[in-house]
């Protein structure tokens, strides 16, 4: 029997590819919930579609039944650069998948993935994430508003550059280009300036 720690109960499930049926039973065997999940490997053997989470170590399931996987299940992903966590628990503006955007990874130099030969849609999904007590206080202050991310002004994706405008604290950003991939997907800064990421989509075309 497991014990529960501060209400909670953890277990490690090994899922097969494809799907899989989870049951949970009560001490009297009395089945008490039914989840079933659609588990494919965190890469392109099984699936056309990979959807990458940095700067979390959970699993997320958007409103399109896709699941996010944290970046370090990925073993064929490169970051490169002394990379910090960020996280808040602030809602994130203009998008009802906040748990994406409320985790990220900043002072990255390079990001490189390993994924087989083709054409390829690729996402890069970023926020500025404040500290949460100044967003309760601050956000609509002077202050705030001029505290926009410095980052991703000139992020490069297999050489094509992807400018945009400067990010609002707990706002996001989505950059999607199309491009032609031989053995790596390199995402890197034109200059010295480090970028920040939260989510990376790769759909195979």
């Amino acid at each position: 029997l497991f014990k529960p720690i501060n209400g909670i109960i953890k277990m490690n499930v090994d899922l097969k590819v494809g799907e899989n049926t989870l049951r949970l039973f009560d001490n009297a065997g009395k089945l008490q919930d039914t989840r079933r999940i659609n588990y494919q490997k965190p890469d392109f053997s099984g699936s056309n579609l990979l959807a990458i989470s940095f700067g979390t170590e959970s699993y997320f399931i958007d409103s399109e039944k896709q699941i996010w996987i944290p970046s370090k299940e990925v073993s064929n992903l490169e970051i490169t650069g002394l990379y910090k966590v960020r996280k808040s628990s602030t809602n994130i503006r203009e998008t009802s998948e906040d748990p994406i955007y409320q985790s990220s990874i900043s002072n990255v130099e390079k990001i490189a993935i390993k994924i087989p030969k083709g054409t390829y849609s690729v996402t890069v999904l970023i926020s500025e994430l404040n500290k949460d007590q100044n967003q309760i206080y601050e956000l609509n202050k002077k202050q705030n508003s001029n505290n926009q991310n410095n980052h991703n002004s000139n992020i490069i994706i297999n050489g094509k550059q992807m400018p945009f405008d400067k990010i609002r604290p707990f706002y996001k950003k989505d950059i999607t280009v199309e491009i032609n991939v031989k053995n790596k997907l390199i995402i890197e800064s034109q200059t010295s300036e480090l970028f920040s990421i939260s989510g990376l989509l790769i759909k195979k075309k």
